[in-house]
C-alpha cells in the first residue's frame, strides 16, 4: 500500500478511534499499606490481572482486595510489557471498514466499557476510545516476548496514598526517576466498600467477556450487523404490477414500516416489517403487502412472512378470472417460513413449507389453486456484496389436477458505496398445468433495485423490471411486461 492510500486510512482511524488524554492507573490494596499499581487488563471470578508499572503481569486474588484507588494520567509510564505465559494477556486487534477495505483500527487491551464505547490501552501507552458499531473483526493475538509500549515517559511519578503520605510513607509507589522531574499524583477516586469494589470489577469482567464473545461469535456472521437500530416509515408506488396486487387487493399507498433492533456487533438482531414492499425471497419481484419478522442469532437465522390481506379479504384474496389476461398465469405467496444456518460468509437457507396461490387462464378457461413446494437456497455474503440463490421444484396433484412448478431466483446485492446499494434479481418460473384444460408457460424476470440514503433521515428506493413470458398453449405467444416503482423512507 503506497503512501497516498495510507494517509486517508490513517485519517479514518483517527476519526473513528478518538484518543482520550487521560487513563486511570489503579492501585489495588490487599491491606492498608500493601498494593499493586498498574492497569487492569483481565478480571475473572477468582482473580484480577494487571500490568504493573515495571511491565510485569501481576495477579491478585479477588477476595483479598480491600480497596481500589484510581490515579488519572495522560499516558501509562510503562516502557514494556513482559507476559507471564503465551496466552496470559493476548493483544486485542480491532478491524473496521473504511470505504472498500477492512483496515486495522486499534490494537491493545480493552480497559473500560460503556454500552456503546470501549476504551483501549494502546500499544503506545495511551488510551483510545472506539465505537462498538465500528467493529468489523476482533482478533486475539498472543505475544511471547517482551513488548515495547513506546510511551514517551517525560516525568517520574509519585502516587500518593489515599490517606496521605504519612499514612504509609515507607511504601509509597514511585516510578524510576533517573534524573527526571518528580510529579506527585493524587488519587481521583478511592473505593473501600466491598460491594462497590465487586460492582466495579464485575463491570470490567462483563466488558472483557463481551469482547471475547465478539471473537467467538464472528465466525457465524458475514458482517457484524445485519440489522441496526433504525426505524423507518415510507410509501411504495408502482406501475405495471402483475403478481403483487389484484383488482381486490392493493400494494400501493400502504405505509411500509420497518423496525430494527441489534444488541451490537455479532449479537442478537431482529427486524419487523409491515405494509407494502418487495419480498426478496418471493416468487415475484413486485411490492406486496406483508408482515415479515426476521432474526439473526449466532449460527441461526429465520424469517416468517404472512400477507395480512389474506385475513382481511378471505376468499376474495384469491386470483379471479378478471385479474388475468387471455392466456396467463399469476403467482402470489401468502405465507412463508424460512430458516437457515450460517458459518463464515456462507449460509444455507430452507423454506420447508410455503403457501402460494396460483391462477391460470387459457382463453375462457380459468382455475386458481394453492401450491406448496419446498425451497432450498445458499447465500454468500461479505462486506462488499451478497449473492443469494434459491431453487424449488415440485408437483401438486390435489383435486385430480396436475401442476408441475419450477422456480429459481438469484439476488445479487452490491454494497461498494457508503450511501448507495444496487440489487439485481433474476427470476425464472415455469408451470405445467393439466386438468379440464391445459396450460404451460415459462417466464424470465430481470429486476433492478437502487437504494440511496441521502442523510440519516431519508432513503429513496427505485425498481425497474422486465418480465418475459413465453406461453406454450395451442396458440403460443410471447409477452413482455415492464414494471417500475419507487418509495421514500423517513428514518427516525
Amino acid at each position: 500500500m503506497n503512501s497516498y492510500i495510507k494517509i486517508p486510512l490513517l485519517l479514518a482511524v483517527l476519526l473513528i478511534a478518538n484518543t482520550v488524554f487521560a487513563i486511570n492507573i489503579k492501585s489495588i490494596y490487599t491491606s492498608a499499606c500493601k498494593s499493586e499499581l498498574g492497569v487492569i487488563i483481565d478480571v475473572d471470578t477468582n482473580s484480577v490481572r494487571l500490568i504493573g508499572l515495571d511491565g510485569k503481569v501481576k495477579e491478585i486474588i479477588r477476595h483479598e482486595i480491600s480497596g481500589i484507588a484510581e490515579y488519572p494520567l495522560d499516558l501509562v509510564p510503562i516502557k514494556s510489557v513482559t507476559p507471564k505465559s503465551n496466552s496470559e494477556i493476548p493483544i486485542v486487534q480491532i478491524k473496521t471498514r473504511y470505504e472498500n477495505e477492512i483496515v486495522d483500527l486499534i490494537s491493545g487491551w480493552p480497559i473500560a466499557f460503556t454500552e456503546d464505547k470501549i476504551a483501549f490501552l494502546t500499544l503506545d501507552g495511551q488510551e483510545a476510545l472506539i465505537d462498538r458499531n465500528n467493529i468489523w473483526r476482533v482478533d486475539l493475538i498472543d505475544f511471547k516476548e517482551k513488548l515495547p509500549l513506546n510511551s514517551s515517559v517525560l516525568y517520574a511519578y509519585h502516587f500518593q496514598h489515599p490517606m496521605g503520605d504519612r499514612f504509609c510513607n515507607d511504601v509509597m509507589k514511585s516510578t524510576d526517576s533517573h534524573g527526571k522531574k518528580m510529579v506527585r499524583v493524587l488519587p481521583q477516586e478511592y473505593y473501600s466498600d466491598l460491594i462497590t469494589i465487586k460492582r466495579k470489577l464485575d463491570h470490567i469482567e462483563d466488558g472483557l467477556e463481551k469482547v471475547r464473545d465478539y471473537n467467538r461469535s464472528q465466525n457465524f456472521y458475514a458482517v457484524p450487523q445485519y440489522f441496526g437500530l433504525d426505524t423507518s416509515l415510507g410509501y411504495w408506488i408502482s406501475v405495471g404490477d402483475r403478481h403483487g396486487s389484484s383488482d381486490l387487493r392493493t400494494n400501493i399507498w400502504t405505509p411500509f414500516l420497518s423496525t430494527e433492533f441489534s444488541t451490537g456487533p455479532f449479537g442478537y438482531q431482529q427486524k419487523l416489517e409491515s405494509g407494502s414492499g418487495p419480498l426478496f425471497f418471493s416468487v415475484h419481484e413486485e411490492p406486496q403487502t406483508q408482515l415479515t419478522y426476521s432474526i439473526k442469532a449466532e449460527y441461526f437465522h429465520a424469517t416468517a412472512f404472512i400477507d395480512p390481506s389474506l385475513v382481511l379479504l378471505g376468499r376474495r384474496y384469491r386470483w379471479q378470472s378478471g385479474d388475468l389476461d387471455r392466456d396467463d398465469a399469476r403467482f402470489v405467496e401468502t405465507m412463508t417460513p424460512e430458516v437457515g444456518f450460517d458459518y463464515g460468509n456462507w449460509a444455507i437457507n430452507t423454506i420447508p413449507l410455503n403457501d402460494m396461490n396460483v391462477g391460470v387462464k387459457n382463453g375462457s378457461n380459468f382455475q386458481e389453486f394453492d401450491v406448496t413446494v419446498p425451497r432450498f437456497g445458499i447465500t454468500y455474503h461479505n462486506y462488499l456484496f451478497k449473492n443469494f440463490i434459491q431453487y424449488a421444484s415440485g408437483s401438486d396433484t390435489a383435486g385430480g389436477r396436475s401442476a408441475d412448478f419450477t422456480f429459481l431466483r438469484n439476488n445479487f446485492e452490491a454494497n461498494f458505496w457508503k450511501k448507495l446499494s444496487l440489487i439485481h434479481s433474476l427470476i425464472y418460473r415455469e408451470i405445467d398445468f393439466k386438468d379440464s384444460f391445459n396450460y404451460k408457460d415459462s417466464s424470465y424476470t430481470n429486476a433492478f433495485y437502487l437504494k440511496y440514503r441521502t442523510s440519516f433521515k431519508y432513503m429513496y428506493m427505485f425498481y425497474l423490471s422486465h418480465e418475459f413470458q413465453k406461453v406454450e398453449t395451442s396458440n403460443p405467444e410471447d409477452h413482455n411486461y415492464v414494471k417500475v416503482g419507487g418509495n421514500i423512507n423517513l428514518y427516525f
